[in-house]
């Protein structure tokens, strides 16, 4: 599985007006999302993030319960872990929202109980011990080998603070082999070779759906043509 190489960004770039506004391409999701829906014009990317910039990116659909805004499950999530243009933030939208084969294609009417969430991924660091990382800061990609096969998987940080914290580090990385596609018996099975992890972090925002209809500049302006 390539990996980007990029150098940790500065962390004003993910703020509100930054080169790299986590926010504002939450936002952007969210347009991107209706226009495909609706079969509308391309939403105008956000003038102030540079659309050139590359980095590995994900969006991420949550289902929350439209009352009580209670849940947060899973969606829709697709990215890359290669560096990518900013400006192909649209592409994985519709990957996530349509194509994502764990779920199925998102409606219209499934919008009002959803969140969208972009995610960019920095500071990429091989380590030495598979248990060097920390819940609340980094996400991970294994790769490791059984027999003649090689494996791989990744966890973004939000998953593994959210879904692992409470059952420890090994249990993290035990789920994540099931999820490369073996069944291991312990990070400790004998089988298992060359077992190799590159943690990262990112920045992300997670707009929900009535947020983003609060949003002044939210209604879906279409590109010139």
């Amino acid at each position: 599985m390539p990996m980007a190489t990029v150098p940790a960004p500065k962390p004003e770039d993910f703020r509100s007006g930054g080169r790299l506004d986590v926010e504002a391409l939450s936002i952007y999701i969210w347009d991107v999302l209706f226009a495909s829906l609706r079969n509308e014009s391309e939403p105008i990317f956000p003038t102030h993030v540079d659309a050139d910039c590359s980095y590995p990116l994900f969006v991420t659909f949550t289902e929350y319960d439209y009352l009580s805004q209670e849940g947060g499950n899973l969606r829709g999530c697709i990215g890359c872990l290669e560096e990518i243009k900013m400006s192909e933030t649209k592409d994985y939208v519709r990957k996530a929202a349509f194509q994502d084969s764990r779920f199925a294609a998102i409606r219209e009417r499934d919008t009002t109980a959803l969140g969208a969430q972009m995610s960019i991924l920095h500071t990429f660091e091989k380590v030495d011990r598979v248990l060097d990382w920390e819940f609340g800061t980094h996400g991970m990609v294994i790769e490791f080998g059984v027999g003649n096969r090689g494996y791989t998987a990744t966890y973004l940080p939000e998953v593994v603070d959210d879904s692992f914290r409470e059952h420890g580090k090994e249990y993290c990385i035990t789920e994540l082999m099931n999820k490369a596609g073996y069944r291991p018996n312990g990070i400790h099975d004998p089988k298992i070779k060359d077992l190799k992890l590159t943690r990262y972090q990112s920045a992300r925002y997670n707009c929900r759906y009535d947020e983003y209809r609060k949003y002044p500049k939210h209604t879906w302006i279409r590109s010139p043509h």
